[in-house]
């Protein structure tokens, strides 16, 4: 630790500044990313609850779980035992569903935040700019490449979750937008978050 502290104050003036203002944008990427994750979470677990009932989601889980394991060619009294077992630890699961939401899409929106830091340092574009960019990445990554692999390679896969989501494509849509509107939000505004990276040059 203190041969890390000695190297540091033998740095240039302006070497410690830089490394200063690389760490401040890459820590204000992360809280923008993991706010906008946390933001998510709560929206899409706060709209499942409402609009989606917990029977319609233990019934599309039975579904999904009998269409896998109906590709394996296993004996149906073999599907209905394993459903039986599947089933008691999916009902207790679904209780906890929406905190392991936020916290994933938390985490997911502080990985994505890193890539936003990314844009702006290496190709020093605007805060906004850089979070347009990383929404329309969070997009393709999470939102329009599953859905044409799966459409793709598995089409009954959909066609069993539109059996019991016909809104399936509206709220799979919720996740992305209010990600991109979130971290470009908090991107466009100024807190003690970017204090780092607006901070003046400090004098040694």
């Amino acid at each position: 630790m203190r041969v890390g502290i000695r190297y540091f104050l033998l740095l240039s003036r302006k070497t410690r500044n830089s490394l200063g203002r690389v760490l401040g944008y890459v820590f204000e990427a992360r809280i923008g990313g993991a706010l906008a994750g946390a933001v998510t979470g709560v929206v899409v677990a706060i709209l499942l609850l409402v609009l989606v009932n917990p029977q319609t989601i233990e019934e599309l889980t039975e579904d999904l779980l009998r269409w896998q394991l109906g590709r394996y060619g296993i004996p149906p009294e073999e599907v209905e035992k394993a459903l039986e077992q599947a089933m008691e630890v999916v009902t207790a699961s679904l209780a906890i569903a929406p905190l392991t939401g936020v916290i994933q899409q938390t985490l997911l929106g502080a990985l994505f935040g890193l890539l936003k830091g990314f844009l702006t340092l290496r190709f020093r574009m605007g805060r906004v700019y850089a979070a347009l960019v990383t929404g329309a990445a969070y997009a393709a990554v999470l939102g329009a490449i599953p859905l044409i692999v799966v459409n793709l390679l598995y089409p009954d896969l959909l066609r069993v979750v539109s059996k019991h989501l016909p809104n399936f494509p509206l709220l799979s849509l919720v996740p992305v937008t209010v990600f991109i509107t979130t971290l470009t939000v908090f991107s466009s505004i100024s807190g003690p978050w970017t204090r780092v990276t607006e901070a003046k040059p400090r004098e040694y």
